[in-house]
């Protein structure tokens, strides 16, 4: 006559392998993995991931436009002189008109696009330096 089944769980798996008993097939790969440290629970959320980190001078009533893939992202400016401006095209997300600094995040559900111009009130204004820094953010963040 054999033994009633006995709960199959991590924590018993460790202590019938020392025994020298059978493990089931699912206890005995979690035993490995939590003695290897790994936790089967937990949520596992992807790092930020830096897409875009340049430097470019943009002219007077000129603008640079950068590709977006769909998911939430976070865009770091800097400017010089009399700043730059920042639009998302494809989301109803804030932008800023010139400015010298600009932190901000948008959640893109369309591929669209960053677009960092130098505005122009009448094409007499010097080029402006600019600094981007944009990052994809984990989905929930």
């Amino acid at each position: 006559m054999s033994a009633p089944p006995v709960p199959c769980n991590a924590a018993s798996a460790v202590r019938r392998a020392r025994a020298g008993t059978v493990l089931c097939a699912g206890a005995l790969l979690t035993a490995v993995l939590a003695l290897a440290g790994c936790d089967l629970l937990a949520e596992r959320k992807s790092a930020p991931v830096v897409v875009l980190d340049t430097m470019e001078t943009i002219p007077d009533g000129k603008a640079i436009s950068y590709p977006v893939k769909p998911g939430l992202y976070r865009v770091e400016m800097t400017a010089t002189g009399d700043g730059a401006s920042v639009q998302w095209v494809g989301a109803n997300c804030l932008g800023a008109k010139e400015q010298t600094v600009f932190d901000g995040t948008c959640e893109l559900l369309r591929d669209g696009q960053l677009v960092i111009g130098n505005p122009t009130t009448f094409g007499l204004g010097a080029d402006t330096s600019v600094t981007i820094k944009l990052t994809r953010l984990p989905d929930g963040s």
